[in-house]
């Protein structure tokens, strides 16, 4: 079973140990179980905070634990993109934060997905701990870690089993624009933080849209009345999709500047663009043998903006996702 020195309770706040009911955990003070599955632990959080079998917590859970294998089923060109996807946002991220970690570091990776920057962070640290609300996410993601190094647990970001000011560093990573309780989520990981800690967090850049195929794309598939409600942050899919909405610049500034947090870097980078019409016709120009999507992808897709101050830069304001650091200045 995963160690569980650090974590609290969520009812008490009293320390978890090993030995709860069908070898679960149990909390050391009130007696609460939680249940464990292959050794991963489920500290969902209370049920008036969207817990893991509630709400849209647990409409996306279980969405993404049926996405859990979907990777397995992407292959050709859609696969190199997808994989250089989340390579580049993993990169951006370790980029980031690795000047600032030591190997003695606790770490925080908030909805952990299937573990590409886990096996990063737990190659620079032995301090990693990540969660996710999906199972078979933090399963895959705990498979492919170094096991002396990592802790996971099925959790949800609105009540983090941890005391306050316990991580150097918390990093979160296409998770945020699924919560729709953004504001609370920022409050909790920075409540973990401690003092000058780091949080690192990534998020869709609402600016993408303006892409001009891309726009006219978007405007095809959702309609002009949902795109708009896509740039104004207010679009909730459909049933069958999880809850997701993109940020402005400026928004997604303000959630870390009304919280309290410094912002030490705020940076976008062009990450994909093989949304539709893309895919379709690099996948044809491929089996064409025309075209060799590798070189295209190193040649074209690195295209970097970093953000300063309130001026944006016009490429910058335009990346597919955007990250911000910040620092925790204040308790």
């Amino acid at each position: 079973m995963n160690d569980m020195r650090g974590m609290i309770c969520l009812d008490c706040g009293g320390a978890l140990q090993p030995g709860g009911k069908d070898s679960g955990v149990i909390c050391a003070s009130c007696g609460k179980n939680y249940q464990v599955r292959e050794g991963i632990p489920f500290i969902p959080g209370k049920k008036d905070l969207s817990g893991y079998d509630t709400g849209i917590a647990g409409e996306n859970a279980r969405i993404y634990d049926s996405l859990a294998d979907l990777g397995t089923q992407v292959k050709g060109v859609n696969l190199l993109l997808s994989e250089y996807y989340t390579d580049r946002i993993r990169d951006i991220h370790i980029e980031l934060l690795s000047p600032s970690l030591s190997p003695s570091a606790k770490v925080l990776e908030a909805g952990c997905g299937l573990g590409k920057i886990s096996r990063a962070l737990t190659g620079i640290t032995a301090g990693y701990h990540g969660f996710d609300i999906s199972y078979a996410s933090v399963k895959k993601a705990r498979d492919i870690c170094m096991p002396g190094n990592s802790r996971f647990f099925v959790g949800n970001v609105l009540a983090i089993p941890f005391p306050e000011g316990y991580f150097d560093a918390v990093v979160s990573s296409e998770m945020l624009e699924h919560v729709p309780a953004d504001k609370a989520a920022i409050a909790e990981m920075k409540r973990v933080l401690k003092p000058k800690g780091l949080l690192s967090v990534s998020v869709p850049n609402s600016m993408m849209a303006f892409y001009p195929l891309e726009f006219f794309s978007m405007v095809r598939h959702y309609g002009l009345k949902k795109f708009r409600n896509l740039i104004r942050r207010e679009l909730d899919w459909a049933a069958d999709e999880a809850y997701d909405r993109p940020y402005m610049p400026g928004q997604f500034r303000k959630l870390f500047t009304e919280e309290g947090l410094s912002i030490a870097a705020h940076r976008t980078a062009l990450c994909y663009l093989w949304r539709r019409p893309y895919s379709d016709v690099i996948e044809w120009l491929e089996k064409k043998k025309w075209f060799d999507p590798a070189g295209f992808v190193e040649r074209y897709f690195r295209v970097d903006s970093f953000m300063t101050g309130n001026r944006l830069p016009v490429l910058g304001m335009m990346g597919t996702r955007q990250f911000i650091l910040a620092r925790k200045d204040r308790s």
